[in-house]
């Protein structure tokens, strides 16, 4: 279970060191003062899931660089980074402020026409990049928000009905 009243945010990325096991890259971030309180019991991937989303609600997303590290960066910055491409159904995407990309390719639409709609699903700057020539969206966002667009995108991409 987690306690944070007012925590510093250099104590919370102490303790995702240390539970995620990869080492903290951080950068000048925030400084935030952490509120989160736990009433039951957590795995290790859904304590982290849960600072992520804590950690990006004060303006710090974590972007993973390989096996042994995350990067603590301002969420205005996410833009810049490369986090891992998941690709997982959308239903088994955590519904947590993980930053994640996601190449879709698609079908019945120029991938500029869909743009529009996903825009109100996604929280980071210039996270969806419409490649009309391949049929393509990259999507850099929270898990979350990827979540709702893959959705959209798979009721959007079905058959129409004759």
């Amino acid at each position: 279970m987690i306690n944070f009243e007012g925590v510093p945010v250099n104590d919370v990325l102490n303790i995702y060191e240390k539970l995620s096991g990869r080492v903290v890259i951080r950068s000048a971030l925030p400084m935030a003062q952490i509120y989160l309180r736990t009433e039951k019991p957590l795995t290790r991937v859904e304590a982290l899931q849960m600072f992520d989303t804590v950690l990006a609600q004060n303006g710090i997303a974590m972007v993973l660089c390989g096996d042994k590290a995350v990067k603590a960066v301002p969420a205005s910055q996410v833009a810049t980074e490369t986090p891992p491409e998941i690709t997982l159904p959308w239903q088994l995407l955590p519904e947590s402020s993980s930053a994640m990309t996601r190449t879709v390719w698609v079908a019945h639409f120029k991938p500029t026409q869909i743009v529009p709609m996903l825009q109100p699903f996604s929280k980071l700057p210039n996270s969806i990049l419409a490649i009309d020539s391949e049929h393509l969206l990259i999507l850099r966002d929270y898990s979350a928000n990827i979540r709702q667009e893959l959705k959209l995108l798979e009721t959007l991409e079905k058959e129409p009905k004759k």
